[in-house]
């Protein structure tokens, strides 16, 4: 048996509100970060991932991604492009096709400061 839509949000929603669950009234505010990767070939298959939180720590995350945006002069991060030395990262590059070590280690150092090490706990 299928459940009309408001009780199906309703059993969506329960568990998503830690202080309670009223009837009624739902108001969720959600900040995410996703990524997708697709298959050149065209088959059809592509894959998602993400982040997605809510309060202070959404915040946080986005003031300091903003900040990093801003230090190394970028309107987005794409981490295909950084491993590349292309796109916005040409900047850090003097040819895509013949990247040298030590602009390797910069573009490096980079991905690193946008994906920490999250296994360790030590985001900032």
């Amino acid at each position: 048996m299928q459940l009309p839509y408001k009780a199906r949000f309703q059993e969506t929603a329960k568990p998503l509100l830690r202080s309670g669950f009223a009837d009624g009234f739902y108001a969720m505010m959600f900040g995410c970060y996703l990524d997708e990767s697709f298959d050149l070939k065209r088959s059809g298959f592509f894959a998602v991932g993400g982040f997605v939180g809510r309060g202070v720590a959404v915040f946080e995350l986005d003031r300091n991604w903003e900040a990093l945006l801003k230090r190394h002069r970028l309107e987005y991060f794409k981490a295909s492009e950084c491993e590349s030395g292309k796109g916005q990262f040409a900047q850090y590059v003097a040819d895509p096709k013949n990247i040298t070590p030590d602009e390797r280690a910069r573009l490096e150092c980079i991905s690193h400061e946008f994906w920490p090490d999250w296994k360790s706990g030590q985001v900032r």
